[in-house]
């Protein structure tokens, strides 16, 4: 184990990389986490602040290793600015809009196919081509109303189409987007010593608090 995270360290010291001994039973993915939440409110800039300055803290600490905020970095999301009132005219929902640029990117599933004892989502999307081609011009594409048989274009019912960088989709939807867990694994001697740790409590416009397993 120690020679795998000399390794590591000297080739890949930018990647994630956690060695560890197999356990039997339940098992710790960290052995301290510092929670940092806030009101529904809560800015999330300032949160994810928080979580970097507290896991720069715990960086600069020789006792501890692999350090991971789990919001990790940004994405860029593709965010239509839907026109309510012509939607609403055209009878177009914002569930139509989604569910048309979701056919044209990831796919929409709609059933399951069991092979086995394992189930298999069904995904139904557009050709590659016209994948291809939405992404460079999403405005286009045809949406079709539920109760009708004529398509229009995107276009139509959006007023642009934003790309802002924000946390990923399933962890921004996580507590109203108030919650970062800061993890990190820690060197045998300070499991043993864990009463004389010394813990950092940081106070802004959110909270923190910090939780040892």
């Amino acid at each position: 184990m120690t020679a795998t995270d000399s390794w590591v360290q000297e080739n890949v010291p930018d990647a994630l990389v956690r060695v560890r001994k197999y356990s039997v039973g339940a098992f710790d993915d960290w052995k301290i986490e510092a929670r940092f939440s806030g009101p529904a409110n809560a800015d999330p800039d300032t949160l994810r602040r928080l979580a970097e300055e507290g896991a720069d803290i715990l960086r600069n600490t020789p006792l501890t290793k692999e350090v991971r905020v789990n919001w990790r970095e940004r994405v860029q999301a593709l965010t239509p600015q839907d026109k309510q009132e012509r939607a609403r005219a055209a009878g177009v929902s914002r569930d139509d809009l989604a569910r048309v640029m979701k056919r044209n990117s990831d796919g929409v599933v709609v059933g399951q196919y069991r092979e086995g004892d394992d189930l298999i989502p069904i995904v139904a999307r557009s050709v590659e081509s016209q994948r291809l081609r939405a992404a460079t011009s999403l405005d286009e594409l045809q949406i079709a109303p539920k109760l009708s048989t004529h398509s229009i274009p995107v276009s139509q019912v959006i007023d642009g189409i934003e790309v802002p960088m924000g946390s990923p989709d399933h962890l921004a939807k996580k507590s109203s987007a108030t919650l970062f867990d800061c993890g990190l694994a820690v060197l045998p001697w300070v499991i043993r010593q864990r009463s004389s740790i010394l813990m950092v409590r940081c106070r802004s416009h959110a909270s923190s608090d910090w939780i040892t397993s």
